[in-house]
């Protein structure tokens, strides 16, 4: 048995016979620290590295071969590259801290790591909607962040919906669905005046950073205590989104120009 509680299935990873967990574990006055655990293959624990965001929370982790990479969060996003070639003897190669943080990551390719998550405020922690960040790991002793796009202070992602996100270094896309707020304050707090949901593709390169290229966004106010859902995927040189409500509605597009090819609507 070991103590703390993984984010999710991307805090699990198993490498060569050993399996790695980062944990978060509260103590009993429900301060927190965060962990990363090597167990052999009787589940014995081999290895430690501990101490990673006293007072904050893992917010996303991912392995690729002998290192880890681990978000923690309270008001700034350190960002913690782990070296696990031993794996009786893990230890952080380093540590980058940037406002915000990020609940996805995925590797771009090419010494590259793709982040999705929040903006924040750097002296409160608190969010301001949606970032997208690009980190250099080709030294994991020295990652950096090449570039980010904030997406809107009233931006929003569930974070159980990973499944949602295309990251795809070979045709170099990045693709994703999100949810947008146009609000006014009516004298008793925020009042919502629009509620779209939101496809976005995205390419980036080292010269030039994220671009977009295109995205399709959908009023989904009337519908918002229904359902308004969307997702996407591309074949060959061609975008389809799907979005669920009231009906399915598929629409194609060139993802060269995204200009539209065809849509295709169903009932209920």
């Amino acid at each position: 048995m070991i103590k703390g509680t993984p984010l999710n299935r991307y805090s699990l990873d198993e490498y060569n016979g050993y399996l790695r967990v980062a944990v978060t574990v509260f103590d009993d006055n429900w301060n927190t620290v965060s962990a990363l655990i090597v167990l052999d293959g009787d589940l014995n624990p081999v290895g430690y590295v501990g101490d990673l965001g006293k007072g904050e929370l893992i917010k996303s982790a991912r392995f690729y071969g002998d290192t880890a990479y681990i978000v923690t969060f309270r008001q700034t996003d350190p960002l913690y590259a782990v070296d696990l070639s031993d794996p009786t003897s893990p230890r952080v190669l380093s540590e980058l801290k940037i406002p915000g943080f990020s609940t996805y990551m995925q590797s771009y390719g090419n010494g590259l790591l793709f982040g999705f998550g929040y903006d924040a405020d750097i002296e409160t922690g608190g969010t301001r909607g949606l970032k997208i960040s690009m980190f250099d790991i080709s030294d994991p002793t020295g990652v950096s962040v090449l570039d980010t796009e904030l997406l809107g202070e009233q931006t929003y992602f569930s974070d159980n919906l990973f499944k949602a996100v295309t990251v795809s270094s070979s045709r170099e896309l990045i693709m994703f669905p999100y949810e947008s707020w146009e609000c006014t304050d009516n004298g008793y707090g925020e009042l919502y005046d629009k509620y779209s949901v939101v496809y976005s593709v995205w390419t980036f390169d080292r010269n030039n950073g994220f671009t977009l290229l295109g995205s399709v966004s959908e009023d989904c106010t009337k519908s918002f205590y229904y359902y308004c859902e969307t997702r996407g995927l591309y074949i060959g040189d061609e975008l389809y989104v799907v979005r669920l409500g009231s009906g399915t509605t598929v629409t194609s597009y060139d993802l060269g120009t995204f200009t539209l090819i065809d849509t295709e609507v169903t009932s209920g």
